[in-house]
């Protein structure tokens, strides 16, 4: 029998050390029996950190559990960081179908803040003036204020199906009182990199037959665009289309004006059934002067918002006419805060103080954008003559 030596033991214990007997995958560590957390810490160390924190953040603290809304104890928060408070627990989901009011402070609907059809004209006019001219303006459809857009896109970054883009997708049609003229106004909105992007396209149509008569139509189409509201006749609050297409719109001229070109364009613009090839002129914009494409048109913008635009003439399918098409793009931002410059630059009056102004070169960008995430051509833009906008056309 060998002897057992005195150093045996610990040569087995080196050896155990060096290579370890692997243990089944099946074998869990057995969960810790005690844990530390500012709920089981004696109070007195959580008066000392918490000593470090603002009153905002205290109050956050408070809020996480019971334990330590009584721990801290129940003091008032200042009315100044009490917006604050609100627009932490906003961001952190709270109230999944209210939005959080710029205005009054609350969490309400956004859907309390919308015109009805039956309510007075004066109450449109309280809704611009609220909060003081920031959170609704007349340059966007009535539906379309600061708290619609805040839920729309609060919706989209928490991923709730409340307030979608499609519920702002809205359809008018626009009849002239002397039955010449028509127009149909599609709009729709997309979020495209964390901003909502309004679209909307009008179809302007003169009515009336052939030849002469059609020309005495579109005589007709500015006093009706005249005639309607601000968010429905203009491109913008800096700009209109009244005034930018006067040449296409008025069929009066002047007695200076008749013998000018531009009563030769209008003519050819509305009646000539092919594109003609007189000279080409650069102030003729998408038609690029007889000749050009009537189906394209070239994505301006202006300058003192966040607005791209568009116009071009198009012949309806089977013959029914020949149609004005009128494109916006408009960003709203983010619609985190009344003080975003993108939705800052579409209120009304002068351009925002603070407001960078856009260069020629940012033109179109705002469309192609768009157009790419919808995986469309983004060259040009061509008007969609499909859908709910031809159909409220031509009913």
């Amino acid at each position: 029998m060998k002897k057992r030596m005195p150093w045996d033991g610990l040569l087995r214990r080196l050896h155990k050390r060096r290579h370890p007997v692997e243990q089944p995958l099946s074998v869990e560590k057995a969960p810790a029996t005690s844990f530390w957390s500012l709920e089981n810490i004696p109070v007195e160390i959580v008066h000392e950190i918490v000593s470090y924190l603002g009153w905002l953040d205290r109050a956050v603290l408070a809020l996480a559990s019971k334990t330590m809304l009584i721990r801290l104890g129940k003091d008032q928060l200042r009315s100044v960081l009490r917006y604050d408070l609100l627009r932490r627990l906003e961001r952190d989901g709270a109230y999944p179908e209210a939005v959080l009011c710029p205005c009054c402070c609350r969490f309400h609907s956004p859907l309390l803040s919308l015109q009805q059809p039956g309510q007075a004209a004066s109450i449109r006019i309280r809704l611009l003036d609220w909060g003081n001219g920031r959170a609704a303006t007349p340059n966007l459809p009535a539906h379309l204020h600061f708290n619609m857009v805040a839920a729309v896109m609060r919706c989209h970054r928490n991923g709730w199906d409340k307030y979608t883009p499609l519920t702002l997708a809205t359809g008018t049609r626009h009849r002239a009182p002397d039955g010449l003229g028509r127009m149909s106004t599609w709009t729709q909105c997309h979020v495209v990199r964390g901003r909502l992007i309004l679209t909307e396209q009008r179809l302007v149509m003169p009515v009336g037959g052939a030849g002469e008569s059609r020309r005495l139509a579109t005589a007709r189409l500015g006093a009706f665009l005249d005639g309607l509201d601000l968010a429905s006749s203009a491109i913008c609050g800096h700009r209109s289309w009244r005034r930018d297409l006067a040449w296409l719109l008025d069929r009066d001229l002047t007695d200076t004006e008749r013998d000018s070109p531009w009563r030769k364009y209008n003519k050819c613009a509305w009646t000539h059934s092919q594109p003609c090839r007189r000279r080409r002129s650069p102030a003729l914009g998408p038609l690029g002067g007889c000749g050009g494409d009537l189906g394209a048109a070239r994505v301006d913008g202006c300058s003192n918002c966040h607005t791209d635009y568009a116009w071009t003439m198009v012949d309806l399918p089977r013959g029914r006419g020949r149609v004005l098409a009128l494109g916006t793009w408009k960003d709203l931002g983010a619609g985190e805060d009344l003080a975003d410059e993108r939705w800052r630059s579409h209120l009304r009056g002068e351009p925002a103080k603070g407001v960078p102004r856009r260069k020629m070169s940012e033109w179109g960008d705002i469309f192609r954008a768009l157009m790419l995430e919808l995986g469309v051509d983004w060259r040009s833009y061509r008007p969609q003559l499909e859908g709910p906008c031809l159909d409220d056309l031509m009913d």
